[in-house]
């Protein structure tokens, strides 16, 4: 058997949108988000790093205060694992995160704010050494009031 391992330029033939125009790996070059408005696409992959490893990508979002948040980093692929955590305007308190619960599912992140103003979202691979121009999530923000109703089923 033959096994070849493609290079991590290959993985990473199209970096988003984000990293190529503006190096979106701090939170002073993060890419701008709308509540409610069209969902950005993020993948892992570093231009900074010559393995594009441990990318992250950086989110700026202006909340409101006691209103309430839902964003959403939906899967892409199987190797997608996307960990959300949300900063204060400094971007280096943070306030609240949350994780997938297994490679390949999407990640939720319920946030009341408690303030009016800038706070910024991180979003990063679990493992950062996994890498690709389809590694990485959909990202959106929603508002509004949520109900759990949980689901039950009879055998």
């Amino acid at each position: 058997a033959n096994t070849a391992i493609p290079s991590a330029e290959m993985l990473c033939y199209a970096p988003d949108s984000y990293d190529t125009t503006g190096n979106d790996n701090t939170p002073a070059n993060a890419s701008v988000i709308y509540v409610n408005g069209a969902a950005q696409v993020h993948n892992y992959c570093n231009p900074l790093a010559p393995d594009y490893q441990y990318d992250e990508d950086w989110v700026e979002l202006l909340v409101t205060n006691q209103q309430h948040y839902l964003i959403q980093a939906v899967a892409p692929s199987a190797p997608s694992a996307t960990m959300i955590s949300l900063f204060a305007e400094d971007g280096e308190t943070l306030l609240a995160e949350a994780t997938p619960v297994r490679f390949g599912s999407n990640t939720v992140l319920v946030f009341i704010s408690d303030r009016d103003g800038l706070v910024y979202i991180r979003l990063q691979h679990l493992d950062g050494r996994v890498i690709g121009s389809d590694v990485g999530s959909i990202v959106s923000v929603k508002t509004g009031a949520w109900t759990y109703l949980p689901v039950l089923r009879r055998k």
